[in-house]
């Protein structure tokens, strides 16, 4: 059973990406090739990515804030954590990259990217491709053409809808396998079973 981000992550957020994808579709046609008039919804599908996953993350971080809250009786207490865990969070304020998701889910005593490294082979592949996500959102939000080619020889096209869907699987993998290691965590802090 899943948490309620991967939930909404994998249903509602998955279904607006899906239809500014079958968007694509429709302008792109069903001929191969090159698809000059469709660069701009690639670089919408990119910025959605993005924004769809940094709102899982939030999900995700306030449903363990939630989580980690409700062993405590004080609700004074209870009431200062919740600032701690939410105060000046990046998740709400900049892009759902590495470092920042790093920093926002240490608040729960998790090292969420040695946790991850551990357990899946995948996990620095997943952390390329979110850390090259990032970069394209923020070259392409600030209309940032040199920035973008960087991307794009780094290995992220944002003008490619290829290589959208190769960053939205490896999306994909990396919220199922942080939804696993936090269901971990909050089980291994509280000393209870997993809550998901």
């Amino acid at each position: 059973m899943p948490s309620p981000a991967l939930e909404a992550w994998s249903t509602s957020r998955a279904r607006r990406l899906d239809q500014l994808h079958d968007a694509h579709a429709v302008v792109a046609g069903p001929a191969r090739g090159r698809k000059w008039q469709t660069e701009q919804i690639n670089w919408s599908l990119n910025l959605k990515l993005a924004a769809e996953f940094q709102g899982y993350c939030r999900e995700l971080h306030d449903v363990v804030g939630d989580l980690m809250l409700t062993g405590i009786p004080n609700s004074t207490l209870a009431a200062v954590m919740r600032v701690y865990f939410t105060d000046n969070r990046q998740l709400d304020k900049g892009n759902a990259q590495p470092n920042s998701l790093s920093s926002d889910f240490a608040r729960f005593g998790l090292d969420l990217w040695d946790r991850l490294n551990i357990r899946y082979t995948r996990a620095s592949k997943w952390k390329k491709a979110l850390d090259l996500l990032n970069q394209g959102r923020n070259a392409i939000a600030h209309s940032n053409e040199q920035r973008i080619a960087v991307v794009a020889a780094d290995g992220h096209n944002v003008g490619s809808v290829s290589d959208f869907r190769s960053c939205r699987s490896k999306i994909n993998q990396l919220a199922t396998a942080m939804d696993r290691v936090l269901a971990s965590h909050i089980a291994s802090t509280l000393q209870s079973p997993e809550p998901w």
